[in-house]
């Protein structure tokens, strides 16, 4: 399911790229008159894999920004086409107005195929695929919608392989792509700095062990999804709890560049993102995990001398 309300397509162009940029040729697609009668087949090939509303903006330098500027809404190629350096299939899709959050405006979309796929497809007048691939997953898309211009426009990306070469070169090389100072960015930067530090600083200043770093990721996850905002001091009395340890977690956050000391809207789509690597979880040996969930106290460590080896009481109410 994707995130959008509204959506009009207003033009469609697909285009080969080859040579590492130096051919383009323009192929062939659907009409727009058969478009629109396909909706659903629309909303899933084309706007299905933006289901995160998480934005981004261009950068200053981004290669894309003279052909947004100078004439948005236009499906001609432009020389960022050319920049791309990424042999394939590219579909440029314009959306007179696409509705996104609280936000309808003008929206281009940029969508990028391996080369090998055969991306492009016809249907008949009962909408059944007559050739060619049904179009649901590209290897990377963009949104680009026209809608705060001076700050870069409002971004939407997708990427099915973020950490290899060439998703790497699409965000920072050809995008420039920076995070949008919004909600979903700020509670997902505040998250992430937080259990690095719960991962990598706690357990070294406070001779801290899994049950503790366990103990800080529940605490954590109950605060944000029990605000609707983010008070840096109240977070400290409810998570740290110790002035000692909010004061290195402020220094640790200054050492990554991080500013926590401002309030901010907790966006419940971040905290849902985060919750995946939130994981409180002892691994020991190959033998057994122990999911932590509650009351720290009802989990203890111990060592026993006569076996070598550690061990954990774990009270409980009843057995489910």
């Amino acid at each position: 399911m994707s995130t959008f309300h509204k959506a009009s397509l207003s033009g469609l162009r697909v285009f080969q790229v080859s040579e590492n940029g130096e051919q383009i040729t323009e192929g062939s697609g659907l009409s727009l008159i058969q478009l629109s009668e396909h909706s659903a087949w629309l909303d899933k090939c084309l706007l299905g894999p933006f289901k995160v509303p998480a934005y981004h903006r261009l950068g200053a330098t981004s290669a894309l920004l003279p052909w947004v500027n100078v004439d948005f809404g236009s499906d001609q190629p432009h020389e960022w086409l050319k920049s791309t350096a990424l042999n394939g299939i590219w579909i440029i899709a314009t959306y007179s107005e696409l509705g996104s959050d609280d936000d309808d405006s003008p929206a281009i979309g940029l969508y990028f195929f391996e080369e090998q796929a055969h991306v492009w497809a016809r249907l008949n007048e009962e909408g059944q695929l007559i050739n060619g691939f049904l179009l649901d997953k590209p290897l990377r898309a963009c949104l680009i919608f026209k809608i705060e211009e001076r700050e870069g426009y409002k971004v939407q990306l997708y990427d099915r392989l973020p950490k290899s070469p060439e998703g790497e070169l699409w965000k920072s090389e050809i995008l420039k792509a920076e995070p949008r100072q919004d909600p979903f960015h700020q509670t997902a930067q505040f998250m992430e700095v937080t259990r690095s530090f719960v991962k990598e600083e706690f357990p070294q200043q406070f001779e801290a062990d899994k049950t503790d770093q366990a103990d800080f990721m529940n605490r954590t996850l109950a605060y944000m999804k029990a605000h609707e905002t983010l008070s840096p001091d109240d977070f400290a009395r409810e998570v740290f709890r110790q002035p000692e340890v909010t004061e290195a977690f402020e220094r640790f956050a200054e050492q990554k560049q991080m500013n926590i000391r401002d309030e901010f809207t907790i966006s419940d789509h971040a905290v849902r993102k985060e919750q995946r690597v939130y994981k409180s979880v002892l691994k020991l040996d190959k033998n057994f995990h122990i999911y932590i969930h509650g009351d720290r106290q009802l989990i203890k460590k111990g060592y026993d001398e006569e076996k070598g080896l550690h061990f954990y009481q774990v009270y409980f109410k009843e057995e489910q």
